[in-house]
């Protein structure tokens, strides 16, 4: 596994990918809202991914500059993720989560 930042000009946001056999396991997106906080969304390929992808695709989320400096983040994840929930989780102890359809809306405080 390997995670790679690439910045694409698509309203000035970013993504970072964890890539596997040379497929992409985990992708996340995220862009500053200029307001102080980051608006993030992750997609898990479908299938069975190793141990790991989801922390690592988060870790990569917050290792980002634009993320580090932010006082709060808006995530959104497939519902149902636990695995990626906690991964924010172990980033952001304080949050809320909420369904919306078929994602979880999260709002996080960053310390």
């Amino acid at each position: 596994m390997s995670a790679a930042l690439s910045v694409r000009p698509h309203r000035a946001a970013q993504s970072v990918h964890v890539r596997i056999a040379g497929r992409d396991a985990a992708i996340a997106t995220f862009a500053p809202d200029g307001r102080g906080a980051v608006d993030v969304s992750c997609y898990v390929a479908g299938g069975h991914q190793p141990v790991g992808v989801r922390d690592e695709i988060m870790a990569a989320v917050f290792a980002a500059p634009e993320v580090r400096a932010c006082q709060r983040l808006r995530v959104t994840i497939p519902l149902g993720d636990v695995a990626l929930l906690r991964a924010i989780q172990d980033h952001c102890p304080e949050l809320q989560a909420r369904a919306a359809g078929s994602t979880c809306l999260i709002d996080a405080t960053m310390h």
